[in-house]
């Protein structure tokens, strides 16, 4: 061990043959310590209680006006409020759950209006959990549901009115068969004109082409990038050429050099060694040739089919760069042009609808539009309805196994750590011996 901090002191370098020789020296003491720790690991690992992840999805209703209660304030009243309610009431239900202490934490979905319940659970209390989790959403359920029922309630008497007064107008409503195919063309245009106005539809349509911009943007960077990388093979292949010319000019030197002496060799008395001596020229003469024609044939052949494709490659690139630079800008223009055709139409609908409502008698016309306004209203109902949408468990309370370790998971993992332990102890020792020789020497 001396030696092997004496060439090149403590603070050196150690020459790693060495410490694996001392530390099998010491593999008594590193294999007591491993299995020590490992079997004490592995006792405290499988005496601990397992564990089980479960988990609710809820997603948090609302109406045509937005959230019926923002997700930050749901998942702040779940950890004030409704946790501890349904912590109480778990505890009152049954004597053995009085001193129970119960764990949840609520986690908004990203941009969303989805919050996740999740809870470290014993095994044991795998049920209890899930109990806990319905309890907690049965809480944010009935809190939410003291908006979303008298609005739904009022909604369907409403819409029962409007139906009523519908039938009435329909009643009254004696129409011709051209009066009949005026209406129906009446009611196809309004349908038109309700599809043009829907800011949903337009929004979709602009958000589409907004995506088609940004993936054309981020293809034309991947072009530019592609290109200086290009750029910069098209430059090492000239220093390639420059390296070949190089090398054979050296080689071409050494050639001659080479059998110039073995010239000399020749004329040289004729003995064995000057005969070994030639051999040993004429074979690295012949070896030097042949590097010599590898050069000359990458310089001459592969040396210009690498630079002729990365000139290709950079001239196809730098075509393509244009191209979707004009798709960009299509891209761009689509999204005004969009608009302007929507007002076109919506135009072109309006005018459709006045030349409809203007063929119409006065008084039919009157009548006719009566039944049309009253089925839009009806049918804003009918959105309005359809658009709420009460507070809801999308994924039940259950166990995440994903993520959850075994026994055996543990066990080898204290195994693990005892082999460490046991290695850093041979360590340890191998250099508590190293100073006391060092110690010894200086005495």
């Amino acid at each position: 061990m001396t030696a092997l901090f004496t060439s090149t002191g403590i603070s050196g370098k150690t020459d790693p043959v060495r410490l694996l020789v001392l530390l099998w020296g010491k593999r008594f003491i590193i294999i007591a310590v491993a299995i020590l720790f490992s079997i004490l690991g592995t006792i405290f690992m499988l005496s601990r209680p397992l564990s089980a992840e479960i988990r609710t999805v809820v997603e948090v209703g609302y109406t045509a006006g937005g959230l019926v209660e923002t997700i930050d304030v749901v998942r702040q009243k779940i950890n004030d409020i409704y946790s501890v309610a349904a912590e109480d009431e778990i505890r009152a239900a049954s004597p053995d759950n009085s001193n129970i202490s119960l764990n949840v934490r609520p986690r908004i979905a990203r941009n969303s209006n989805i919050i996740v319940l999740e809870s470290s659970a014993p095994l044991e209390q795998v049920d209890l959990y899930r109990s806990y989790h319905a309890k907690i959403f049965e809480y944010i359920a009935r809190d939410h549901n003291r908006t979303f029922e008298p609005l739904r309630g009022g909604l369907e008497t409403t819409r029962e009115e409007q139906r009523a007064v519908l039938k009435k107008l329909e009643e009254r409503a004696t129409v011709d068969p051209l009066k009949s195919q005026l209406l129906a063309q009446l009611e196809e245009l309004r349908g038109q004109e309700r599809a043009l106005r829907d800011e949903r539809i337009f929004g979709v349509a602009v958000k589409t082409l907004e995506g088609q911009v940004s993936d054309a943007e981020k293809a034309l960077k991947d072009l530019q990038d592609e290109e200086r990388l290009l750029a910069q093979t098209r430059a090492q292949t000239d220093v390639s050429v420059k390296n070949y010319a190089d090398q054979i000019e050296r080689l071409k030197q050494f050639l001659n050099d080479a059998r110039a002496q073995r010239s000399k060799l020749a004329s040289s008395p004729n003995d064995s060694n000057n005969a070994i001596a030639a051999l040993i020229f004429d074979a690295e003469n012949l070896r030097t040739e042949i590097e010599l024609q590898k050069l000359e044939r990458a310089l001459v052949v592969d040396a210009p089919l690498d630079q002729e494709k990365a000139e290709a490659e950079l001239l196809k690139n730098r075509r393509q760069q244009p191209i979707q630079e004009q798709a960009i800008a299509r891209s761009k223009a689509e999204i005004p042009k969009l608009t302007l055709e929507r007002e076109q139409k919506l135009a072109v609908a309006r005018v459709a609808i006045d030349n409809i409502l203007a063929k119409l008698g006065e008084t039919e016309t009157s009548r006719l539009h009566e039944i049309a306004v009253q089925k839009a209203k009806l049918q804003e109902t009918d959105i309005r309805l359809g658009n709420i949408l009460v507070t809801r468990v999308v994924v039940p309370p259950r166990r995440n196994q994903e993520g959850e370790h075994s026994r055996m998971f543990f066990a080898g993992l204290a195994l693990l750590a005892g082999l460490g332990l046991g290695l850093l102890a041979g360590v340890f020792a191998v250099f508590k011996d190293a100073m006391t020789s060092r110690s010894a020497q200086r005495v």
